[in-house]
């Protein structure tokens, strides 16, 4: 379009000149000097295009820098370092291996608050961008970081402004736009200890066309992010060697296991081979030598003769176990391995003065691997041995000898790793095409924007190591455990299982492929989310107030997410050979539509009276009705108020709306493992002290009646599973995990499309100071805010726990200990007797509320015959509770790492100087001490909290002509360790274990790259 008096400013630029930002110096004195010949802006937060560069909305804005100044390529790692953000799915996500409709391994989100990734919303240059999955969130993965001009964070709501989802912000990315030339770039990473490399190369090429009424640019981008395995960091080795923390992964030998009426006999059996008295419910472990072991409290390691080396330990007396053999996870990864290929292109071209087009595209191919420790082929997934005159180790053959019936079969548990350890790569395809057209309307001062959009999301997931179940059965039930076994059948089939080997049940070796490929489960699943958009946005000035032009913003909008999970048939139905250590998930699909109207208005109250240079009100509503969710509204006032020059007071309310999405109305039955903590209140070794343990003097014995009647009506009878049987029931009823109490639990997620919406009531209120003086202190800025986010009804699945605790009376849900009562309903127990499942559906549950106060200072001067500027943003969190449900207490996480993480305070300060062709800087980022997650629900917790931690980076410049540039840094230049989080006296030293996700795991690394501009 022909250039006008009025001016557009990015936001970026905008914000910083009056916020001071975590950019470069250089974007921010750009903004300065650009000041005086600005007329009208639009400031993120508000679609109203505006007359000055101030939001009456907390926001804070960092350039492309940030993503420069780092050796890392993952765009979120950089950006969870601001204090507003709780780090969510991240490169550190590695043991992420199970997809289902709300979960893609691999992929990683942005998290403001700490409210969920759902509940902020992410865009592209303030549109919104093709959404990953169910849940409808965007994988950061996919935004092309040679392509970022700025981002900018909101973090007050701004659910009117742009859709309910984004109740706990937005973070939106802009794009580089108008370019003209060539860039490449090059940049490398490695860490000084080794591994983890990380590499990227871009390109950006643009120019005008058509005599200058047009532009087009298109940016290309290989990245790639090497593993880091645990092995090469010494803070994990010594963890691994360290004899008081306990092993992540189960010992790799065969435990043989007993009917609990057929045990061995304990002189003619335990005694003859040397190993006196096994527990009850105890087995017996093959050595690799074939002798046998016991490995409980009780006889820790007894007749133990295997390996001690990196692998394989026993527990110190710092433990609970002192004298178990415990193994360690040697595949573990610290970081994803990343290969993505991306292009992002926008053009534009001016048909008249007054009318112009425009494309945008964006193209992304990634594949990210995740690694899970060895299949267990334990409890469910063990396999049943007849006596039928296989070989057996001697020791093996006299206890089966021993049993009262010496013929019955017996049982072998075994962690597979003779299959390898199970993985996933997730090849993920991401694009988004756009198109629309802008102008201004006949000869006035307002304007509009039209455009479509349709993306899709192509999410191919390929497991490996996960051995299948009556495969891995038939096979090792065969004689001689399946050595020569060929089993075919006809047609129609002509299906063929050999294996020539045989598996390593009770001696250990290297099996032949067939074998492995006998028994092999790997699988394939497909996620697919299509986004279609239509949208009109009309700005202009209404009519004119003695303090100004009403300015306003009006829009409607169409939009389409349609979602379609395709898992593997393996974990969709009884499968012939359903693989070991997964879970049931059902197929999901669903589509969700919304047609929205919005409007805006920036009304100038007063304007130069004492005390009120300028007071603005600023009010919008969105009116939105969904296929699902019916009509809802969401609304927003704001005051921004400059009393002088130097101090301007902003603030506001907002009420937002969110509608479930496809993920919470539509999900398939799916199976989780989710954390239980206190372990299994029907068993005896229970941690939970309203359970089914002897030191429950108030009800035990209503306990005990309601797991009897639970596990009756599970099993169809009456009193005839395991757990029931004397002499174990029901003092030493612990179930198959006698050595320490199961701590998990599978729930059944499913969607529910009778859930109501979220509602989300939002406050803000700020101070903004500007220097007043002059000379060194003439461009210093500082901005406090206050915020408070209530959410009620939020949309989440039950938690397993909470469902047993109110079956079970704890907060006096079931005082006649019912079995069938509404929560009692969802439980279901195996045909042993013990926990099998709970039903979790979706559902509005209890609340979330958060309330603290984010502090940004900026300050530029100049010093020698460069510039200094120091800027520093810090979060001091008041609270951070939710609540199960509405008639639950809440649960306060202030200072512990519930929810992901709620520290009292976070600082990051970076100070940056430059000097003509050169610059250099340090970054610093603190973190106070925290509890650790336990505290939040018990307080008398002996796990150690964590100290404080900090980090310190290093980066610098130098520009050797006007065409190219070089750029480096140091990460963690002092190299300092991750703290260790999770001590427990007693129980764990928790060597070599910390949180990745805010602690350097990666060591002293080193980067360096070139940027070549023609």
């Amino acid at each position: 379009m022909k250039q006008k008096s009025r001016q557009y400013m990015s936001v970026g630029a905008a914000v910083a000149a009056i916020l001071g930002s975590v950019a470069m110096p250089a974007a921010t004195f750009a903004a300065e000097e650009a000041a005086d010949s600005l007329d009208e802006v639009t400031v993120t937060g508000s679609r109203i295009v505006r007359r000055d560069f101030e939001s009456p909305s907390p926001v804070v804005t960092v350039g492309s820098e940030i993503f420069e100044q780092t050796g890392s390529v993952a765009v979120e790692k950089a950006l969870n370092q601001l204090p507003q953000f709780v780090p969510s799915q991240t490169m550190f996500s590695s043991a992420d291996v199970q997809p289902s409709a709300f979960n893609n391994p691999g992929i990683v989100t942005l998290n403001l608050r700490g409210l969920g990734a759902n509940r902020n919303l992410v865009l592209i240059d303030g549109r919104r961008p093709q959404p990953a999955n169910a849940s409808l969130v965007v994988d950061i993965n996919s935004i092309p970081s040679a392509a970022i001009e700025s981002v900018e964070i909101i973090s007050g709501g701004a659910s009117a402004t742009y859709g309910a989802d984004a109740m706990g912000g937005v973070t939106n990315f802009k794009m580089k736009r108008n370019f003209q030339g060539l860039s490449l770039n090059a940049q490398t990473s490695f860490t000084e200890e080794g591994g983890g490399r990380e590499s990227t190369i871009s390109a950006l090429l643009g120019g005008n066309f058509g005599d200058g009424k047009g532009n087009a640019m298109i940016g290309l981008s290989w990245t790639e992010r090497q593993a880091l395995m645990a092995g090469d960091r010494k803070f994990y080795v010594e963890g691994w060697r360290d004899a008081n923390t306990p092993g992540g992964e189960g010992i790799p030998f065969s435990n043989i296991q007993f009917a609990a009426n057929n045990r061995p006999n304990p002189v003619t059996g335990y005694g003859a081979i040397g190993l006196g008295t096994a527990g009850a419910g105890e087995g017996v472990f093959v050595n690799p030598d074939g002798t046998l072991f016991l490995n409980s409290p009780a006889n820790p390691g007894r007749g133990y003769t295997g390996p001690l080396d990196d692998q394989f330990k026993r527990q110190g007396t710092g433990t609970t176990g002192p004298g178990i053999v415990t193994a360690n996870n040697l595949n573990s990864i610290i970081t994803t391995p990343l290969t993505r290929y991306s292009i992002f292109g926008n053009a534009h071209y001016d048909l008249t003065e007054k009318t112009s087009v425009f494309l945008q595209a964006n193209v992304s191919s990634m594949t990210v691997d995740t690694i899970l420790n060895y299949a267990p082929a334990t409890s469910q997934w063990a396999v049943s041995i007849p006596v039928d005159g296989r070989a057996l180790p001697p020791q093996l053959a006299t206890l089966l000898a021993s049993r009262p019936n010496p013929t019955a079969n017996y049982t072998v548990a075994r962690t597979m790793d003779f299959a390898g350890p199970r993985s996933t790569q997730n090849n993920t395809d991401t694009y988004q095409v756009l198109t629309g057209i802008k102008g201004d309307i006949l000869d006035t001062d307002w304007n509009y924007e039209a455009y479509i959009s349709h993306g899709k999301t192509s999410l191919l997931t390929e497991m490996n190591g996960f051995p299948g179940l009556q495969n891995y059965q038939r096979v090792a039930a065969a004689p001689n455990f399946g050595r020569n076994l060929t089993v075919g059948s006809g047609p129609p089939l002509f299906f063929e299982l050999k294996c020539t080997t045989g598996l390593p049940i009770v001696t250990y070796f290297t099996p032949s492929d067939d074998c492995i490929n006998a028994i092999s489960g790997n699988m394939k699943h497909l996620t697919e989310t299509k986004q279609n958009i239509a949208e009109m946005n009309v700005t202009g000035d209404l009519f004119e107030l003695p303090a100004g032009a009403i300015g306003s913003a009006w829009g409607a909008s169409w939009r389409e997410n349609t979602y379609r999970w395709r898992p593997d048939d393996q974990l969709t139905r009884a499968s012939t050979n359903y693989p070991i250590g997964l879970f049931p998930t059902s197929k999901t699909q669903g589509r969700t539509t919304v047609k929205e109207l919005y409007g805006e208005v920036l009304v100038p109250v007063f304007k130069d009276l004492p005390a009120v240079q300028r007071l603005n009100l600023e009010l919008g509503a969105r009116w939105s009705d969904y296929n699902t969710a019916g009509k809802i509204w969401t609304y927003k006032g704001l005051v921004d108020w400059t009393v002088v020059d130097s101090v301007r007071i902003r603030g506001g309310y907002q009420l937002a709306n969110r509608a479930p999405n496809v993920a919470e109305l539509f999900t398939g039955a799916t199976t989780s493992v989710v954390g239980f903590p206190g372990a299994d209140p029907c068993l005896a070794n229970t941690l939970n002290p309203w359970g089914n343990t002897p030191n429950n003097t108030t009800n035990r014995a209503q306990v005990i009646a309601l797991c009897s009647a639970l596990i009756n009506r599970s099993r169809g009878d009456v009193n005839q599973s395991p757990w029931h049987t004397l002499p174990l029931f029901p003092n030493n009823i612990v179930g198959p995990f006698p050595n320490a109490p199961f701590q998990l639990e599978l729930a059944n997620i499913t969607g529910n499309a009778a859930l109501r919406n979220e509602e989300a009531k939002t406050w803000t209120a700020g101070v903004v100071f500007r220097s007043p003086f002059d000379g060194i202190f003439g461009n210093a800025t500082l901005a406090i805010d206050w915020y408070k986010v209530d959410i009620k009804d939020a949309i989440a699945p039950t938690n397993p726990l909470s469902v047993y605790q109110k079956c079970f009376n704890v907060d006096g849900s079931n005082p006649s200990y019912d079995v069938n009562n509404n929560f009692c309903r969802l439980i279901t127990r195996d045909s042993d007797g013990y926990r099998a499942t709970v039903d979790t559906p979706y559902s509005n549950l209890g609340g979330i509320q958060t309330s603290g106060i984010d502090v940004q200072f900026n300050w530029a001067f100049p010093l020698l015959a460069g510039r200094m500027n120091v800027n520093t943003v810090v979060n001091f969190l008041d609270y951070y509770r939710d609540q199960v449900s509405p008639a639950d207490a809440f649960i306060d996480s202030t200072g512990t790492f519930r929810t992901g993480g709620q520290y009292d305070y976070r600082i990051l300060t970076t100070l940056n100087y430059s000097q003509g062709a050169w610059s250099a800087g340090v970054r610093h980022r603190f973190l106070p001490g925290i509890k650790d997650a336990a505290y939040a629900t018990n307080k008398a917790t002996t796990v150690r909290p964590v100290g404080a931690y900090g980090t310190l980076d290093a980066f610098g410049s130098y520009a050797i002509n006007d065409k190219i540039q070089l750029r480096g840094g140091i990460d963690n230049v002092t190299g300092r360790d991750p703290p260790r989080v999770g001590v427990n006296p007693g129980s764990t030293a928790a060597a070599g274990l910390t949180n990745p996700q805010y602690y350097d795991v990666l060591g002293r690394r080193y980067y360096m790259s070139v940027q070549l501009t023609l």
